[in-house]
């Protein structure tokens, strides 16, 4: 496995780690856990193959890097989940690095190795560093990387709304040709436009509006989120608006559906 591969696999994992959710278990390792093993034995195995390009006769112990107490440390000591996946994108570099630095002979160079898994010693015997090193970043951390695809949340078991509420949206958009006004007559209108929405809402009819900002071109200019029972009852509402009558926006209506009770509104007033 060359550097770029290694640096590559670690990547989709530190995606996956920042990207997506993740049940915990009852029992065994967090997704957090698991990264900050990979994490933490990618820097064990870069620190072996450093040394041993020195011309040291380090040995390989992964015990700190499976004690469930020194995990947990280290997901703490680093943000959680996303100071995780950094920590797994920077020993991964770290590692790659130190593939680069492995001549032929270098690689086959021997270190004796102690391997802990599931609370027991499973190997303790000698390894060459190169094949200690691809291992690493293949068959172990494919084991890894298969139990937190077990872990991932699947949105599609997630019970969908069973009731949802409905409004009636429109979209303010400045007009094609809109008609050439004075300062004055602008402010004048805008004031008249922000009264005419500021009734709407304390009718009832409208539940909330609001303008828009930092666009290329400017176009969209505003939205209104009426709830008054039909498509067409909206949109005779929004046409009265005095922005609209002047020619100076034009709208865009649509349908807008959300779970029951999933926004509310607290600065609206009754319906007088």
């Amino acid at each position: 496995m060359d550097p770029e591969e290694i640096v590559s696999v670690y990547a989709s994992v530190a995606t996956s780690l920042r990207a997506d959710r993740y049940e915990e278990p009852l029992e065994g390792w967090s997704a957090a856990m698991i990264g900050a093993h990979l994490a933490l034995n990618n820097d064990l195995i870069a620190e072996m193959t450093e040394r041993i390009v020195r011309g040291e006769h380090p040995r390989y112990d992964n015990e700190a890097g499976v004690n469930d107490a020194t995990l947990r440390q280290f997901v703490l000591r680093v943000g959680g989940a996303a100071g995780v996946a950094d920590e797994v994108t920077r020993s991964a570099s770290r590692l790659a690095s130190a593939r680069r630095a492995l001549d032929a002979d270098t690689y086959e160079k021997l270190l004796h190795a102690v391997i802990h898994d599931g609370g027991r010693v499973v190997r303790d015997c000698p390894v060459a560093i190169g094949a200690l090193l691809e291992g690493n970043a293949t068959v172990h951390l494919q084991r890894h990387v298969e139990q937190l695809r077990a872990l991932k949340m699947s949105l599609a078991t997630s019970d969908p709304p069973e009731q949802f509420d409905e409004y009636e949206l429109i979209i303010l958009v400045r007009a094609s040709h809109p008609p050439e006004l004075s300062e004055e007559a602008s402010e004048i209108l805008q004031r008249q436009h922000l009264g005419y929405l500021n009734a709407m809402r304390d009718a009832g009819y409208l539940k909330v509006a609001g303008s828009f900002s930092d666009q290329p071109d400017e176009k969209w200019r505003g939205l209104c989120l009426y709830h008054v029972g039909s498509l067409e009852e909206a949109v005779r509402l929004a046409s009265q608006d005095p922005a609209v009558r002047a020619g100076h926006l034009s709208l865009s209506a649509m349908k807008w559906f959300c779970e029951r009770g999933a926004v509310t509104f607290p600065l609206m007033r009754a319906r007088r």
